[in-house]
C-alpha cells in the first residue's frame, strides 16, 4: 500500500473495532498521514447508519486540507 501515494486513512468508521481504529491511528501518526472519519453507509447488509459517528474535529488530523 505504501508504494502508492495517499494522504490519509479513514481511522474512525462505525464498523471498525477499537483495535482496528487504534492500528490506523498509530500508522497515521508515525507516517504523518491525515486522520479522517466516515459517516457513510454501504448498504443494508451493514449494521451502520449514515451519520452514526459523532467525531470531534479535535480527533482528526487534516493538515492543510481545510
Amino acid at each position: 500500500m505504501l508504494e502508492h501515494p495517499f494522504d490519509g486513512v479513514e481511522c474512525y468508521y462505525s464498523s471498525h473495532s477499537e483495535k482496528i481504529t487504534n492500528i490506523c491511528l498509530e500508522f497515521c501518526h508515525k507516517k504523518k498521514r491525515m486522520i479522517t472519519c466516515g459517516s457513510d453507509c454501504h448498504g443494508e447488509f451493514e449494521k451502520t447508519k449514515m451519520g452514526q459517528l459523532n467525531i470531534s474535529g479535535d480527533f482528526l488530523q487534516l493538515k492543510d486540507f481545510i
